[in-house]
């Protein structure tokens, strides 16, 4: 049996169920989530903090689905790769070392991997591979 096929598959259901949870939840919980935004971030986003904590929201569940339906895996992956950066970016500056801090290292890592395959059987790329032959 050929496992290694169903490692892109894991690691897509893996990232893309944390970023459509927590995509979904920011439209849920806008006033929770705000509390994670720095305050120095806070003072140079040009609009509400509840608009941001509803666009990060967004992008989140739309790169979730992307990477859940494996539609433009790689680069849906590496925009979650970039997006998870600037969120461990911005925790660490003022928090310093944390476990969610550790949790989206281990996404952002994750989120690369996935970016890294060549071919993503079980995905719409792959269905869309084969019919441009």
């Amino acid at each position: 049996m050929n496992i290694e096929k169903y490692t892109s598959l894991l690691l897509r259901l893996g990232i893309s169920v944390v970023f459509l949870l927590f995509g979904i939840d920011k439209f849920i919980r806008p006033l929770f989530w705000a509390a994670f935004v720095p305050k120095f971030l806070n003072d140079i986003i040009p609009f509400s903090l509840t608009n941001f904590i509803y666009l990060m929201g967004l992008i989140e569940t739309i790169l979730g689905a992307l990477i859940f339906i494996g539609l433009f895996t790689r680069i849906a992956s590496i925009l979650s790769a970039i997006h998870l950066f600037f969120i461990i970016i911005s925790l660490a500056i003022p928090l310093g070392y944390n476990d969610i801090i550790v949790r989206d290292i281990g996404l952002f890592f994750m989120a690369l991997a996935l970016s890294l395959f060549r071919i993503y059987p079980f995905s719409f790329d792959n269905i869309k591979k084969k019919l441009w032959k």
